[in-house]
Order: C-alpha cells, then structure tokens, then sequence
C-alpha cells in the first residue's frame, strides 16, 4: 500500500514546474501523514486509497492506458463499493468536449471513455454476479443480513430498509457506543486530532487556492471525494476505527 501511494505521490508531480523536492514533498505527505501513521489496522478503506492513489495521477492526462485505468479503478470499487459515486467525477474527466454546451473539459474524444468505463464494468462484473446470485440484489450487501430493517425516510414517505442511516433519513439523531458522536461530527473532529489545526488550516487553504489556479483539476478532485464523502457522513454504528478510516479514500 505504501509503495503504490508513494508511486502515485511521484507520478502526480511530474511535470515542468515542478521540482524534485516538490516530489520528494508530495510522497512524504501521502506516505507518512500523521492520519494515515495512525490508522489502528490494514482493512479495506487503506487498500481502497492504495488502489485508487494508483490511477488518479493518470485521469487528468491526454494520453493514458485508459483500458488498464479502467480495470485498476474496478478493483478499486470492488474494495468499497460507496466509491460508485467517483462516476460523475470520472465522467467529467472523460466526456468528449461539448461544443453546443459551450464547456471545455479537456481534448477528450469517445476512445478514452469507451476503454474506461468498458474495462470498469468488465472489471466489476465478479461483483455484479456474487451479489446477484448471493444475495438476489446488485443493491443488498452483506452487512443487510446482520441488522434488522430499520424506518427510513427518503422524501416518499417511510420505508423499512437493512441500512444504517442517520438522520435526516432515520427519524432520530442515532448515537451508539462505538461513534458518540454522528459520524458528520466526528470526523471533523478526527481530522482535528489526526492533523492539529495547522495542516487542516494549511489544507483548508490549499482547496481553496487549487480552485483558483487549477480549477478543473480542484473540481474532479472535489467532485471525486465529495460525493463519497458526503454519503458516509450519514451512516452510523460502525466502530470508531473502522468507520473514521474510511475518510483515507478522502485524502
């Protein structure tokens, strides 16, 4: 896992304005951050950073082996499978411009997209057919067999389903003995405690300042981890260590 990152932290700084100690810096910061120093155990969340720090550096590029991209990204959702919500980002990156539209997202043409997303689905049907065949459902997973089905709101009126959701879509605001806090609160807190004040304010300042010099870099990067992001923010029960090192696909 430390080496695909540290990969990954070099091949993402490879270009003419960046320096070697630039390189040096960025696999310093991915591969021995105080967050990731103390993730209490190697589960899936460490395996899906890995994976995923592996094909991003490449998304933003002209030229990729978008067909091998594509396979590596399947894994890398097969590892977390909340990552499905990475497809408006990928999309972003490799959608044809649109004259019509008026929006220039890149030099892209069909071919890239096409590889892509064919290796993506080919790479995920494993998954697609166990969950079938397993559990009579591309949308039940394994963890729907162990609870019992709780009362969920989803704008439609009330509706009884395995998941775990906090609130707003449960009726209650859901405190257990393994997150005291909702995981919405306690994951800035976590951050706070992993990183102190000054990285996070230094990274605060970092988004806001890629935004302005690179904006179509900084909105896939957003995009990518927003979405994903914000829907763990919702879920509950989990125990601290597991459900706050879900955040790493984040960094």
């Amino acid at each position: 896992c430390g080496g695909l990152m540290a990969l990954a932290a070099y091949a993402s700084t490879l270009g003419s304005h960046n320096r070697p100690w630039h390189r040096v810096a960025a696999v310093a910061l991915l591969t021995l951050n105080p967050y990731l120093l103390k993730s209490p155990l190697v589960d899936e969340n460490l395996l899906a950073l890995a994976v995923s720090a592996s094909f991003l550096p490449w998304m933003l590029r002209d030229r990729a082996p978008w067909f091998i991209l594509g396979i590596i990204a399947s894994l890398a959702l097969g590892m977390r499978h909340v990552l499905v919500l990475t497809l408006p980002a990928l999309v972003m990156v490799l959608w044809p411009r649109s004259g019509a539209a008026g929006v220039a997202i890149g030099r892209r043409t069909w071919r890239p997209m096409l590889l892509f997303f064919g290796a993506l689905l080919l790479g995920t049907l494993p998954y697609h057919i166990h969950h079938h065949l397993a559990m009579g459902s591309l949308l039940r997973f394994e963890s729907f067999g162990q609870v019992p089905a709780f009362t969920h709101d989803f704008g439609l009126g009330p509706v009884a389903w395995e998941g775990l959701l906090n609130w707003p879509f449960h009726d209650t605001l859901v405190r257990t003995p393994h997150n005291p806090f909702p995981t919405f609160v306690l994951w800035p807190l976590w951050f706070l405690d992993h990183f102190g004040v000054l990285l996070c304010s230094v990274g605060s300042i970092g988004a806001v300042a890629s935004l302005r010099r690179v904006p179509r870099q900084a909105a896939f990067h957003l995009l990518y981890f927003g979405l994903v992001a914000a829907a763990l923010s919702i879920q509950e029960k989990w125990d601290d260590p597991n459900k706050m090192g879900v955040i790493l696909i984040v960094l």
